[in-house]
């Protein structure tokens, strides 16, 4: 398995074990619908709904690392928590 797959399965497996319902957007999801094109992370949908957004957010940081300092604040700006991967494959998780 190669280290982009790993990680999504990483996030995956982890937001589900929480009850939480995502699915796998981006350059991951493309080959299944469209054209293969080349991606270096891994974008997740998390369904969140409107106004409990920031209640997922110190879970997820529980247990991944933040790609950057400010990453609570800039997710309850922009609804996207930017994390790392234990193998160190960043990942955007976007509250929806």
């Amino acid at each position: 398995m190669d280290r982009l797959t790993e990680a999504a399965q990483e996030i995956v497996s982890f937001l589900q074990a929480q009850g939480w319902s995502c699915c796998i957007v981006g350059g991951m999801a493309v080959p299944r619908w469209g054209e293969p094109r080349a991606t270096i992370d891994v974008d997740v949908c998390l369904f969140t709904g409107l106004g409990d957004e920031t209640s997922y957010v110190e879970p997820i940081l529980g247990r991944f690392a933040p790609r950057i300092d400010d990453a609570s604040q800039f997710a309850e700006r922009s609804r996207v928590l930017l994390v790392e991967a234990s193998n160190g494959i960043g990942a955007g998780v976007d509250a929806v």
